[in-house]
């Protein structure tokens, strides 16, 4: 079996257990996906890349909730709009 790798940044937590990566997001009480988080998941997705034996990605929240952003593009532009790049669809 695969050793289990934890990286705990400021607002998520990235636990690489081969070949399955759960990302936990740790921003209570909502867990809300803004900026800073963004940042982390796109740290996170980056290591995640160099494992090649990694075919599953888990995205949960921790406690009770989970709440995505409705983004607003302009303001994003202006604050981060780059960071959208790797979630959008047509990237």
């Amino acid at each position: 079996m695969a050793t289990q790798t934890i990286t705990r940044y400021s607002r998520i937590t990235l636990e690489i257990q081969p070949p399955v990566v759960r990302i936990s997001l740790q921003n209570s009480p909502l867990n809300i996906i803004d900026i800073p988080m963004m940042e982390e998941l796109s740290q996170a997705l980056a290591e995640i890349e160099s494992h090649h034996d990694i075919p599953v990605v888990v995205l949960a929240g921790s406690g009770k909730a989970f709440y995505r952003v409705p983004f607003c593009v302009p303001r994003l532009r202006d604050k981060g709009g780059h960071l959208l790049t790797p979630w959008s669809a047509e990237a």
